[in-house]
């Protein structure tokens, strides 16, 4: 048995709760997070890059590079052994890692991002 009033309130009161809740996590959505601060850029990421890429054996020796874990450069090279660590770790690098065969985790810090798309904008 259909009742259209019934269904008319239910409506009603649905379509109420729905702009209740709305409201309610969109205010809260729009509250600005305290203690957060934007990451800084680095402007001189565009030279460490292009030093970054010399010192790993110049771009026929990178096959990938990608930032992870928000502090690394992750990058895959054709000849691990054409790389200069010293000299990465002279550049301000904290520490280099072998993750996997041909694969180094290199941390730069939480640019790591940013030096990973100016790497892969010089090599293109």
């Amino acid at each position: 048995m259909y009742l259209p009033h019934v269904a008319r309130v239910n409506s009603v009161l649905l379509d109420s709760w729905k702009r209740t809740v709305y409201a309610t996590y969109t205010l809260q959505a729009a509250a600005e997070p305290s203690g957060l601060k934007p990451k800084l850029r680095d402007p001189e990421a565009a030279d460490k890059a292009k030093v970054y890429i010399e010192t790993l054996g110049g771009r026929e020796n990178i096959k990938r590079i990608d930032a992870c874990a928000e502090t690394r450069l992750r990058v895959e090279l054709a000849d691990e052994g054409a790389i200069g660590q010293q000299a990465l770790m002279d550049m301000g690098a904290t520490g280099l890692m072998k993750a996997a065969e041909k694969t180094l985790h290199i941390v730069v810090g939480l640019n790591a991002d940013q030096y990973a798309a100016e790497m892969r904008g010089q090599m293109a």
